[in-house]
């Protein structure tokens, strides 16, 4: 599997955080919900999506980054990882 997880300046996220608090939405770090913003946003971070991939049993096979002015890519090519041992 192939997939990218897009990653914004935590400068940015932290601002949407903010403003998403002070008008009493029940805000998570890294969403983006902005008026300006088509539709609504979800950045984890590289380490969140990682996890993730753990969870669901995925192993990463290659990675890399693209930066760009303010935002970036992790491209991630991914596998089943090993079956897990019978509980």
């Amino acid at each position: 599997m192939y997939l990218t997880v897009q990653v914004l300046g935590q400068h940015h996220i932290q601002r949407a955080f903010e403003s998403l608090r002070v008008r009493g939405l029940p805000a998570v770090r890294g969403e983006l919900a902005e008026e300006d913003t088509p539709g609504y946003h979800y950045f984890p971070g590289r380490d969140q999506a990682v996890g993730w991939f753990g969870q669901q049993g995925l192993a990463i096979v290659d990675e890399g980054f693209r930066r760009g002015n303010d935002w970036g890519h992790h491209h991630f090519l991914l596998r089943p990882g090993p079956a897990s041992p019978a509980s």
